[in-house]
C-alpha cells in the first residue's frame, strides 16, 4: 500500500513541463500568435517633473522589443461614451502565455532571472509601464493573473491590457509610427 503523499513515475515537475510543452506544440504553434513586448527603461527615460509625461527632448523610453508567442488573445471593444468632450473608447485585450515564456523572455530582457514562485510575489506591478504591440495597436498592461496551479507552480499567465489610444502616444517617440493608426481605414 502506498502513502498518499508519495508521487509515482509522473510527479508534479514532469506534469508541469508536459502541460507547457503540450500547449506550445498543440496551440501556440498551430493557432497562436505573436506580440511585441517593450520593457520600460527607467534609466533612459526623461519625464517632465510637473506633468509626469515624457519630456520634449528625450521622452519616455522602452528597451528594444522582443517577439513573444501567446497561446490566445481575446479582444473586447470598449464601450462608446458620448459626452460634451467628444467620443472616447478604450478597448481591452486579454493575452494568455505559457509561464516559462514570461520567465525566459521578459526577465532576460530586463537583465534579471527569477523563478516562477517569486516572479509575481516580489513585485507584480513592475510591468505596468511596459507596452505591448498587438495588430498595430499599442497596449498597456493592467493586471497579471497566474493560472493553472500545479503543485506550488503556475503553468499559464493571463494578462489584461488596456489600449493606449493614438493621441496618447505623441510624447512616446518609439511608438509614433502607431499613432497614425486609424481603425476606420482598412489596410493601415
Amino acid at each position: 500500500m502506498r502513502g498518499e503523499q508519495i508521487q509515482g513515475r509522473f510527479g508534479v515537475p514532469h506534469e508541469k513541463e508536459s502541460i507547457k510543452l503540450g500547449i506550445t506544440k498543440d496551440i501556440v504553434r498551430t493557432v497562436g500568435m505573436n506580440i511585441d513586448w517593450w520593457a520600460w527603461d527607467p534609466v533612459a527615460t526623461e519625464v517632465d517633473a510637473i506633468y509626469d509625461v515624457g519630456s520634449s527632448t528625450v521622452g519616455r523610453r522602452w528597451k528594444k522589443e522582443i517577439t513573444i508567442p501567446v497561446v490566445s488573445a481575446k479582444l473586447e471593444q470598449g464601450v462608446m461614451q458620448r459626452n460634451d468632450r467628444g467620443l472616447y473608447t478604450v478597448d481591452q485585450l486579454r493575452l494568455t502565455f505559457n509561464v516559462d515564456v514570461i520567465r525566459n523572455n521578459i526577465s532576460k530582457q530586463r537583465g534579471t532571472t527569477t523563478t516562477d514562485d517569486d516572479y509575481f510575489s516580489q513585485d507584480p506591478d513592475r510591468f505596468l509601464r511596459d507596452r505591448v504591440v498587438f495588430r498595430t495597436t499599442v497596449w498597456s498592461p493592467a493586471k497579471f493573473s497566474p493560472r493553472g496551479l500545479m503543485g506550488d507552480d503556475f503553468t499559464l499567465i493571463s494578462l489584461e491590457l488596456n489600449q493606449v489610444n493614438p493621441e496618447e502616444l505623441v510624447n512616446d517617440p518609439q511608438f509614433l509610427r502607431y499613432a497614425n493608426y486609424n481603425p476606420f481605414i482598412l489596410g493601415v
